[in-house]
């Protein structure tokens, strides 16, 4: 009994729904072509509205992403110019005491040749090896300077150079190289001034001094 009262409120569904169904899909077969095409227009309308919405979120984030780039891009620079500028302070810190270093070598090469020359013409001595270590010293001293000039004229190109630590290094490996001529040439100078002062104690031997002889007096 159950199943025939199901059974016939089905139906009776079925036959209540149909004309519905068949008047909805009747709807479109009736609906004028000039309104079709109103809605096709503004169907259309509304996809290049959301197209346009995209292509100006698109532009919005590039321009925010150019930004952002300029921003970092300027950054950089800054960075870049201010490692220039600190390397070029270091280096000419550097190269003022190198250039006041040969100075004080130069005069003290001057020196030693006077005082070889004087010698020489005053006590028989042999001074030769004083004299080509003296040379030897004057020969880096001269390549020292040499450096230092090369360093001046390479310096901006080695600056602007791609890769800052790069030119860094660069500039402190030159200056490491001067240094070390630098200092060989000092120990150089102060060995002469040793073999000098040697060879001068063995040629002056100090003659024997004799004794006073005292006289007793007579005591009244």
């Amino acid at each position: 009994m159950r199943k025939v009262v199901l059974f016939v409120s089905s139906l009776l569904t079925i036959f209540v729904l149909s004309p519905r169904i068949i008047i909805a899909g009747n709807t479109n077969a009736e609906i004028p072509p000039e309104v079709l095409e109103r809605k096709r227009i503004k169907m259309e309308q509304r996809i290049l509205e959301k197209q346009k919405l995209l292509l100006q979120r698109q532009e919005q984030m590039l321009e925010k992403a150019q930004i952002r780039n300029q921003i970092m891009a300027t950054r950089q620079a800054r960075l870049s110019e201010t490692r220039k500028e600190n390397i070029r302070r270091f280096y000419d810190h550097i190269k003022e005491k190198y250039l006041a270093m040969i100075e004080r070598l130069n005069i003290l090469i001057s020196r030693i040749e006077r005082r070889i020359t004087e010698i020489e013409s005053e006590e028989n001595v042999n001074l030769t090896y004083a004299k080509s270590e003296v040379a030897r010293a004057k020969s880096l001293l001269e390549e020292a300077k040499a450096d230092i000039t090369a360093v001046d004229n390479t310096i901006d190109e080695t600056l602007n150079s791609t890769d800052p630590k790069g030119s860094f290094q660069i500039i402190k490996d030159a200056l490491l190289d001067i240094k070390k001529k630098l200092v060989e040439i000092h120990k150089i100078l102060v060995k002469v001034i040793g073999n000098i002062k040697g060879l001068r104690v063995g040629q002056n031997k100090p003659s024997p001094t004799q004794m006073p002889t005292v006289t007793p007096t007579q005591s009244s």
